[in-house]
């Protein structure tokens, strides 16, 4: 099994304010394919809508509606 790079994202939803830290992970071998990148912990309110191997392509969203682009 690969290793897990840990990290924590500043979340702040633009729509009502919501904010927090979510913790994020992605495999610590830069030579991948695909980085492996999930959230392990998000702040309470945010949820994933569309998991991606990717951060950029993963979509969150506030329990105001808003979606969010980590």
């Amino acid at each position: 099994m690969a290793a897990r790079d840990r990290f924590t994202i500043n979340i702040t939803c633009n729509s009502c304010g919501n904010e927090g830290e979510a913790e994020a992970s992605e495999n610590d071998y830069p030579f991948m394919r695909h980085p492996g990148f999930r959230f392990d912990a998000l702040p309470e309110g945010i949820i994933v809508i569309k998991e991606d191997n990717f951060r950029a392509k993963t979509v969150l969203k506030c329990q105001c509606g808003n979606e969010i682009s980590p």
